[in-house]
């Protein structure tokens, strides 16, 4: 395949260990609420700095969190305290038990009288709320804590901070470790490739009309790199700052992918074009070599593009499809 580009260094992820279970306790020793026993008195208040500089003190472990983040209302969940979660966005459907949770709108446009009548003791967010929204909920009284994970690392510690937020560290540590040593198989698989046959370019598309795909500084630039591959557009001048570039046509002719990976945003976007197979046709799409020799595959948006534990179904994925792009062979079901 042309324009492979030698692989120069090799990514080191850290290593951990699962951890699930504690020592069980006596009969005769009265049991404890799992917040309390992982997180005693004596440890709050807790002052923490999110990704925005403000610094907020939670005076004891929440229990009655607003989530505006996809991703970290699925960490809240696997790490064990959906029950603190009150209020969630509209898209955060997974797992199917957190649609018996009130939606307060969307992330960037949230309901501030839906989230008023929660009476939350804490809003979790992530970037892309606006900052006036921010505000006026802080002005109600609601700590507000925004983290932005821009690498596959940081999500993990982001899992490890939300686990602190609330009081329950030691199961949000286990789960970030079971995480973590997943990443880091996936991490070693990519490298394996790219050191025996090069890094292919992949661009990854989350829109079609206009295109827009996945650039610098966002997790999934990182799990394209873990895999063994090069993220295409942070190989043009123009979108080296941007995380959601926009591309035109002849922009993506001229950068011609090894592979291209469609993600979109939107099912129905997807089914409106006619499916994959339909890029073989479509002006600009049906030039690129990749799309003529079926080198186009398509990923689960809800697991790439949140910053929860399914990004990591993600990433192993992602493995598999440079595994088959560079061989030809079809990805195992």
């Amino acid at each position: 395949m042309k324009r492979l580009i030698v692989c120069s260094a090799v990514m080191i992820a850290a290593i951990a260990v699962l951890v699930l279970v504690g020592c069980p306790r006596p009969e005769t020793e009265p049991s404890l609420p799992v917040e309390d026993a992982q997180a005693p008195a004596a440890d709050w208040p807790r002052t923490f700095t999110d990704a925005l500089g403000e610094e907020v003190t939670l005076q004891q472990p929440p229990q009655r969190v607003v989530c505006l983040s996809t991703g970290f209302t699925e960490s809240i969940l696997a790490m064990g305290a959906g029950d603190r979660l009150v209020g969630r966005v509209t898209f955060a459907q997974y797992p199917p038990e957190v649609l018996e949770v009130p939606s307060v709108g969307g992330m960037i446009d949230p309901s501030l009288e839906a989230i008023a009548e929660l009476e939350p003791d804490l809003l979790l967010t992530e970037r892309g709320t606006p900052q006036d929204v921010v505000e006026s909920i802080r002005r109600a009284g609601v700590p507000v804590l925004a983290q932005d994970p821009k690498s596959v690392d940081e999500v993990l510690w982001c899992i490890r901070e939300i686990g602190r937020y609330l009081g329950v560290e030691d199961d949000a540590k286990a789960l970030a470790d079971q995480l973590q040593a997943r990443a880091q198989a996936a991490t070693e698989r990519g490298n394996a490739i790219a050191a025996g046959e090069g890094r292919p370019s992949v661009l990854f598309v989350v829109s079609i009309e206009p295109v827009f795909v996945a650039g610098t500084g966002h997790f999934v630039d990182d799990m394209i790199n873990r895999a063994g591959a090069l993220n295409a557009a942070t190989l043009i001048d123009d979108t080296s700052r941007d995380q959601w570039p926009s591309l035109s046509l002849e922009a993506i002719v001229e950068l011609d992918p090894d592979i291209v990976v469609i993600a979109m945003m939107l099912e129905e976007e997807l089914s409106e074009v006619g499916g994959v197979e339909a890029f073989a046709n479509r002006p600009g799409w049906s030039e690129l070599p990749s799309v003529k020799e079926g080198r186009i595959y398509t990923i689960n948006p809800d697991w790439a593009v949140r910053a929860g534990p399914r990004l990591f179904d993600a990433l192993e994925q992602m493995v598999e499809i440079v595994q088959s792009g560079l061989s030809g062979e079809p990805i195992d079901d």
